[in-house]
């Protein structure tokens, strides 16, 4: 279970790092500002899988993927520090004191059976097979000719093996599953909000009452 949490505090800083720099692009292209931390999360997950992708085209998913994304993480920190530390402030804020009880409370119990694992018949079958062919070698042609099952390359296995951490561990953390499985649970909480107000917001179940915020300066 430690090695677990500290694997999801890890995904957690790269996921919103990368997550907040796309807010940034966004809020400047389309002129929308992104302010609600599971939609930043959310954003952070996309970009981390696409940037574990396009990294296994030309080699493997190990040491060298997290280095170059943790550099780019700091780089982002330390330029836009102040505006990332009141975000998240912010948001502790909000929370309260019952979710943020019910959030510790979820993190220990997905943490705990994300540690006991359960064993899928495609895990065994590709999956955790797959995930170990991208971190050995990144995409290898003609691996389906192996077995069929191994051309799926599904985009998910490069997220797994970008936070595996085999590297370090000598062995795989499939822990990616049970991190979203997280954010999920945290999303479903946000029923409590439904029930004191006893109506849905109109467009969605986000705190500040929408998922994109015009920019100030329009």
């Amino acid at each position: 279970m430690i090695s677990i949490l500290f694997n999801w505090i890890y995904i957690f800083i790269t996921t919103f790092m990368t997550g907040f720099l796309f807010t940034k692009f966004i809020t400047q292209k389309l002129h929308y500002k992104i302010l609600h931390i599971s939609n930043i999360l959310l954003c952070g997950i996309i970009i981390a899988t696409v940037y574990a992708q396009l990294f296994s085209l030309i080699y493997k998913i190990g040491f060298l993927a997290n280095v170059l994304l943790l550099l780019v993480c700091v780089a982002a920190f330390l330029f836009w520090h102040d505006e990332v530390l009141a975000l998240l402030t912010d948001a502790l804020k909000k929370n309260g004191l019952t979710r943020t009880i019910l959030q510790l409370g979820l993190i220990l119990v997905w943490s705990y059976f994300t540690s006991r694992g359960h064993i899928h018949y495609d895990s065994d079958l590709y999956h955790a097979q797959s995930i170990r062919w991208l971190e050995e070698y990144g995409i290898v042609k003609g691996l389906g000719n192996i077995h069929v099952r191994f051309a799926y390359n599904s985009s998910f296995f490069a997220l797994s093996a970008l936070y595996s951490m085999k590297f370090l561990l000598k062995q795989s953390l499939h822990t990616v599953n049970g991190f979203i499985a997280l954010l999920l649970s945290f999303e479903v909480l946000k029923l409590i909000d439904i029930v004191r107000r006893k109506k849905t917001n109109a467009v969605g179940l986000c705190e500040d009452r929408s998922i994109f915020i015009p920019h100030p300066h329009l």
